[in-house]
């Protein structure tokens, strides 16, 4: 599958089976874009896309209360992909979490309500 698993959600996207986080870098002044857009909004110039598979734990916290059709408690946290590019969003783990941990993006098919991109642990 070459493309978007949803048209509406193009931050995350899948490319020869393989999930990845769509960003972009400005070619001219060099701005990060997080998520992907077309154009610079600085300088207007073309965005090339960028394609992460891979990040690090930068922090964390555990939620108790979800919203509907979601179970508690899970772990969200801030993933840095680069030294430009921070985004937040679900980990999955097992045992204990470390701060700078590598972590690698995911695919599930059967999660509640909606497939989903998740960020598990690099396994050493």
């Amino acid at each position: 599958m070459n493309s978007a698993v949803s048209g509406k959600n193009e931050q995350f996207v899948v490319k020869s089976g393989k999930p990845l986080v769509k960003a972009g870098q400005c070619t001219k002044c060099n701005r990060y874009y997080f998520p992907f857009l077309n154009t610079c909004d600085r300088c207007k110039n073309q965005l090339i896309e960028l394609n992460f598979t891979k990040g690090k734990v930068h922090s964390y916290t555990k939620v108790h209360i979800s919203p509907s059709g979601y179970e508690a408690p899970y772990t969200i946290g801030y993933i840095d992909l680069n030294e430009h590019i921070r985004i937040l969003n679900q980990i999955k783990f097992e045992g204990e979490l470390k701060l700078d941990t590598s972590v690698e993006l995911v695919f599930e098919e059967n999660a509640p309500k909606n497939s989903q991109f998740i960020f598990k642990p690099i396994k050493s």
